[in-house]
């Protein structure tokens, strides 16, 4: 009879119990989302871009805290961080709310701290230089890079990518489109 009550005391803790966790893993589902993802490249002197991105993140579902961009580094000459702004200030670098943290390992990554929000709207601005982009092959001018995040977790809704270039083009530019990977 004891057995038979520990048993049952069990399957009811066991019950219980994935009751509970399954109560925590929906009060920690989170949903965010930018409605736009905006660059503009200006082609600089000696194959360099300053790249100034315009992210509007909607936080709708959960708590946030910060929100992240790996800016990839592989086949440049390099990536130098300028600025980074929440809602049109400039956050200085450190690891706080109302901060920006920049590491470089694995390109560079640019993380927004900010208070905790839940269903709002935030405009996030980055603006970096690119070296070694733009380069020359066989007397064309080429830039290769990629104007959108290649993974991310979040869906992009919509997306303007601008390129200035210093001087008039000789013929038409050719832009090549690939999908990104990630939630749409």
């Amino acid at each position: 009879m004891v057995d038979r009550l520990v048993i049952s005391f069990g399957r009811r803790f066991l019950i219980a119990a994935l009751l509970v966790l399954a109560a925590a893993g929906a009060a920690d589902a989170k949903d965010y989302h930018a409605a736009r993802f905006d660059s503009r490249i200006e082609v600089q002197q000696g194959g360099t871009l300053k790249i100034t991105e315009t992210i509007v993140f909607v936080f709708s579902d959960g708590s946030f805290r910060e929100v992240f961009r790996t800016i990839p580094t592989r086949y440049t000459d390099g990536v130098e961080f300028i600025s980074a702004s929440i809602d049109g200030t400039v956050l200085p670098e450190g690891d706080d709310p109302g901060q920006v943290e920049v590491r470089r390992k694995n390109g560079v990554r640019v993380t927004w701290h900010f208070a905790p929000v839940r269903n709002a709207t935030h405009t996030f601005e980055l603006t970096y230089i690119a070296r070694g982009v733009a380069t020359q092959e066989d007397r064309e001018e080429r830039i290769a890079w990629m104007a959108l995040p290649r993974e991310h977790n979040y869906r992009i809704q919509s997306s303007q990518v601008f390129v200035a270039i210093p001087s008039p083009l000789l013929r038409p530019a050719e832009v090549s489109q690939h999908r990104v990977d990630g939630p749409l």
